[in-house]
């Protein structure tokens, strides 16, 4: 319960309140990660990834969040025989969640060629669940992470497709940072007059849900 509460939080306009509530807890959380990985046991790990994920990326503790990750990804992987083909729908959107919050990480740390291998495996499995997704945060990250790998191999215009895709697929919850993205990318293209209008919109949105 507090996982879900906290992953609400961070992605409410008062994330400073998940923060100081996780800082408090976090040898708890941490405990509860390590259980759930022995344990595979999903629904504790889709509780705690997105919390757990917020909190060690603000504090730029990313090898913790790596190590957890791939702990938890390792032990799923178990489960996962036949690598992807037919999986449980639970079992794929948690990896798929895990593979997304690893490429990000990978991405912002320059790790170019295996940030895309986790994100392009997150996105395979996420893809075909988008309806049936409680949560889609994962996919998000992963388009962001392929987003991040294209930008920094200098493919702009790649850059921008997956970013325009998030919005194809609808992941409304996100607009405002969708659009915000797109506005810094069409800036470093040199379009400033399209960035200008993504930035308008995003501000729009984000004051429409609370993030301004």
């Amino acid at each position: 319960r507090l996982g879900e509460r906290l992953k609400l939080e961070f992605d409410g306009p008062e994330p400073g309140r998940a923060h100081a509530r996780l800082q408090a807890e976090l040898e708890n959380f941490r405990a509860a990660w390590r259980w759930a990985t022995r344990h595979r046991h999903l629904d504790t790990l889709d509780a705690c990834a997105r919390a757990l994920g917020g909190y060690h990326l603000d504090r730029w503790n990313r090898d913790e969040a790596v190590t957890l990750w791939l702990a938890a990804l390792a032990a799923l992987d178990e489960a996962n025989p036949v690598h992807d083909a037919k999986l449980d729908e639970k079992l794929g959107a948690t990896i798929g969640a895990l593979l997304g919050h690893l490429g990000y990480v990978y991405a912002i740390n320059g790790r170019l060629d295996e940030a895309e291998a986790f994100a392009e495996r997150g996105l395979a499995l996420l893809r075909p669940l988008r309806d049936e997704l409680p949560d889609t945060f994962g996919l998000f990250m992963c388009f962001i992470a392929l987003s991040i790998v294209a930008e920094g191999r200098g493919q702009l215009e790649r850059a921008i497709g997956y970013i325009q895709e998030q919005e194809t697929l609808g992941l409304v919850k996100f607009q405002g940072r969708h659009l915000n993205n797109l506005a810094i990318l069409e800036m470093r293209s040199g379009n400033y007059v399209v960035a200008q209008d993504y930035a308008q919109r995003a501000i729009e949105h984000n004051r429409r849900d609370g993030f301004l």
